[in-house]
């Protein structure tokens, strides 16, 4: 029969883990190699990764939604930025998808005299 393993082993190991995948981004990104933007993105979810690994089921609620919060937020703000910036965004949306013109009427009208004509009596 096998034990399981001791848990205070196991997060030091994780944390341990992490810390050296923190150092190594952050070399990458002193030497260019990777953008800060880039670095700065991925710490930041591997610390979340690391924090959910705790398995504490009200920790992992809160930083889910902190995380859904975050989106709906940029969600939000995208939105009225892009609204702010493009004044027709909104008529775009609310116009028709489809104008008819006086080309589109006479091609119907012929497409349905053609047809017409070729079906026999």
């Amino acid at each position: 029969m096998t034990e399981r393993p001791d848990r205070r082993k196991v997060q030091e190991l994780l944390q341990q883990a992490t810390q050296i995948e923190v150092e190594t981004v952050q070399k990458l990104a002193d030497d260019g190699v990777i953008s800060s933007g880039f670095a700065n993105r991925y710490v930041r979810m591997l610390v979340l990764k690391s924090r959910m690994s705790n398995n504490n089921p009200f920790t992992n609620l809160i930083l889910w939604l902190r995380f859904v919060g975050h989106r709906i937020s940029h969600s939000l703000v995208d939105t009225a930025a892009q609204a702010a910036h493009c004044p027709t965004a909104t008529t775009l949306t609310t116009a028709p998808r489809f104008t008819r013109t006086a080309a589109v009427d006479s091609a119907a009208a012929t497409t349905r005299a053609s047809r017409a004509s070729s079906r026999p009596a």
